[in-house]
């Protein structure tokens, strides 16, 4: 009994954030910024790549291999990129932000002046404000991560006033994906949250009431369609 309650609880809360999901268009703005590598501007100078958790012997797992091959496909396109390498340096072992750098210093022959780790990125929006520190907000830039990732990625830019030209990255371990495009829904809710409340507090009531509607309107569709 207690399982079907659960299974039923889960259900429910997937639905309301597939139904926020498409509130905030996230999708449309996906398929707005993604493009191929060889139709990204030469002008582009810089390319923010997202680190990945480290394996328990702080190896790169393959999500993070993929993105980092893919900075280095970008490369041999654009050698004047340069590449921000973001991830959670707070701990000696286990950094990815670090393990980026060592992998294209070995994997690669990038100069390590066009190689700039961020280790203050501690969550995807932290990589995004840190790198708005790096560049001026009109300047556009290249986002580099994986395909279950980028969609919430590009939302976070977008709803920063920057643009971000995402490479697409072929789709693999498609059952895994499934199980972080689950997380993604979730993870979006923490990252509309921290886009619109770190904001100036004569707006920050606005952002409130705003975020009071939204979760309203949520249950009353949910309520009204079989979402």
């Amino acid at each position: 009994m207690k399982r079907k309650i659960k299974h039923l609880i889960k259900s429910i809360v997937l639905r309301l954030l597939r139904l926020f999901y498409k509130i905030l268009r996230v999708d449309s703005i996906y398929y707005q910024s993604l493009y191929d590598m060889d139709d990204i501007p030469q002008n582009v100078r810089f390319c923010l790549i997202l680190g990945a958790k480290l394996f328990d012997d702080d190896s790169i797992p393959p999500i993070l291999k993929e993105r980092l091959d893919a900075a280095i496909r970008l490369y041999h396109h654009n050698p004047n990129t340069i590449f921000i390498l973001s991830g959670d340096g707070r701990k000696r072992i286990s950094n990815d932000a670090i393990a980026m750098y060592e992998y294209l210093r070995h994997a690669s022959n990038i100069p390590k002046e066009q190689l700039i780790v961020d280790p203050a990125g501690y969550t995807t929006y932290d990589s995004i404000i840190n790198l708005t520190h790096r560049i001026s907000q009109k300047e556009p830039f290249v986002l580099l991560t994986s395909a279950f990732h980028m969609p919430r990625s590009l939302y976070i830019c977008h709803a920063l006033g920057l643009t971000a030209y995402a490479v697409y990255l072929p789709v693999s371990r498609p059952q895994a994906q499934v199980a972080y495009r689950n997380r993604e829904l979730a993870a979006l809710v923490k990252s509309w949250y921290r886009v619109h409340f770190h904001t100036p507090r004569l707006h920050r009531f606005c952002c409130r009431l705003r975020f009071v509607l939204t979760l309203l309107l949520c249950k009353c569709l949910f309520t009204a369609f079989d979402f």
